[in-house]
Formats: structure tokens, C-alpha cells, sequence
């Protein structure tokens, strides 16, 4: 079986899911492919590179797509910070600090359309790869918005606070 994946769900989901699996099945074989491209994945899917793929939209009127979960926008600040210590924070508290994003058109898609429209974050930073933003974050260098399954929760040098209402 021929999966695709992309970083936050081969992180946080895919182990334990492919661990169940192999004891169900243990003789087939899956074969994982990452892409910070959903698009290259879907691509993959149609032209049969690919049986399967979990992407973080379903835009794409060429497949059948099913619901795996929901993962809620949160908001990351260094540990020590005064706004670490907050049991919350708004969308126009986010939008005024500095902002670490992702470079990929697909997830700063997802995660910039929790502004208003005509709020204009600032980024400081941008990069598709999760361990180098909560790092950059747990440096001081700025904040992050992003899906919970992108962060490192066990990393005592950032924190994860929630954003109310929930976007």
C-alpha cells in the first residue's frame, strides 16, 4: 500500500496508526511518501503513484476524501513570556504580535485564513519545516499559529496556548 503523508500527520498520526496496522496485517508491505506539496501528493494519487494520501484540505474534485479528524489552531510563545502565561489569547492578539508561517502556498493558506480579512499579520520568519518554526519560537525570534499537530508539545521551551474563540 502506497500512502502519502505530510509532515504533521506522518509525525503525530501515522506511527501509531501504521503500528495497528501491521499487527492486523503483517504481511503487507506500506511504502510512505512525504510531501510539503499536498497538491504533488494528489497529483500522485491520480496518476497512480499513490493508493492513498492524508492531506489538510479537500479542494480537489478529482477524489473522494473522508474525515479523519479535526486539529485546532493554537497559538505558540516562547516559555517565560507574559502571553505564555495566558489561558488564551484572541485572533487580533496573534495578529499583532511578530509571526512565525509556512513558506508553502497550501499551509499558509490554512493557517492565514484565521485573520480577519484586511488584518495584516506580520512574519518575521517563514519555513516549511515544524521543527525549525518551534525552534525560532522557543529562541525568542517570534510567535506561531498553527494546526496542534505541528508542535513538539514535550518541548519545555515553548508553550502552546489556545486561541478563543477557536478559529
Amino acid at each position: 500500500v502506497r500512502v502519502g503523508t505530510v509532515q504533521s500527520v506522518g509525525t503525530r498520526v501515522l506511527p501509531r496508526l501504521l503500528a495497528g496496522f501491521h499487527a492486523r496485517r503483517p504481511g503487507v508491505d506500506v511504502l510512505l511518501r512525504e510531501s510539503h506539496d499536498v497538491h504533488e501528493l494528489l497529483d500522485a494519487v491520480a496518476d497512480g503513484d499513490l493508493d492513498v494520501t492524508f492531506t489538510e484540505v479537500a479542494t480537489d474534485g478529482r477524489f473522494e476524501y473522508r474525515r479523519m479528524l479535526d486539529d485546532p489552531f493554537v497559538f505558540v510563545a516562547p516559555a517565560g513570556t507574559p502571553i505564555a502565561e495566558r489561558t488564551s489569547v484572541t485572533v487580533e492578539e496573534v495578529t499583532a504580535l511578530p509571526l512565525i508561517g509556512y513558506r508553502d502556498a497550501v499551509c499558509s493558506t490554512v493557517v492565514e485564513q484565521i485573520f480577519r480579512p484586511g488584518d495584516t499579520p506580520s512574519f518575521v520568519f517563514r519555513s516549511d519545516d515544524n521543527p525549525t518554526i518551534q525552534g525560532c519560537v522557543a529562541s525568542g525570534i517570534g510567535y506561531w499559529a498553527t494546526p496542534l499537530l505541528t508542535i513538539d508539545t514535550d518541548d519545555p521551551a515553548v508553550v502552546v496556548v489556545p486561541i478563543a474563540p477557536a478559529p
